[in-house]
């Protein structure tokens, strides 16, 4: 009998990547927060205000195209994170991330881990930034999704109950 979490789309490449002795300990990924949703909301309120503008004033390239640039960049985010996935398993941390246009895989080993810090975007959601041992190699880049600024940390984006998975972490690093 097929475990039924294997067959679900989104997480079949992510679980592909494990190896047989591996136990996942917790699986997510980044969490729709207050600033996803008003920045949705803005999003039509700017497309509606375009449209209004155009059929009373008629066309102006600056009026259109830097709200529609503004639109674009925010979906493009949108659709970024909605791609990005993590696994936290009993050796390691797997990263399905997307990069340039494609979903790359990358992994952390657990004892490659030296510190956990955390950053409260609000009271549910945070950020996991994990410090490496060795200071001078960082295995793969992550991203702010708020503001696209790279993180001078591996991170684990807008995770829900940030505390309880950074606990998950920690626990599975001491065994």
């Amino acid at each position: 009998m097929k475990n039924e979490i294997l067959d679900d789309i989104f997480n079949d490449d992510l679980r592909s990547q494990l190896e047989p002795s591996e136990k996942v300990i917790w699986e997510g990924s980044p969490a729709i927060t207050p600033f996803t949703k008003w920045s949705n909301i803005l999003i039509v309120i700017i497309i509606t205000l375009v449209i209004f503008n155009i059929k009373i004033k008629g066309w102006d390239f600056s009026m259109v195209v830097y709200p529609i640039i503004a639109t674009l960049l925010t979906f493009w985010r949108l659709f970024k994170s909605r791609k990005v996935r993590y696994l936290i398993t009993d050796q390691r941390i797997i990263f399905q991330l997307w990069e340039k246009r494609k979903k790359q895989f990358h992994t952390i080993q657990l004892d490659e881990i030296k510190n956990i810090l955390l950053t409260d975007e609000d009271k549910n959601n945070g950020t996991i930034l994990l410090q490496m041992k060795n200071t001078k190699i960082k295995p793969f880049r992550t991203y702010d999704f708020k503001n696209n600024n790279e993180r001078p940390h591996v991170s684990l984006e807008m995770i829900e109950n940030v505390e309880e998975v950074a606990k998950y972490i920690e626990t599975a690093r001491q065994k």
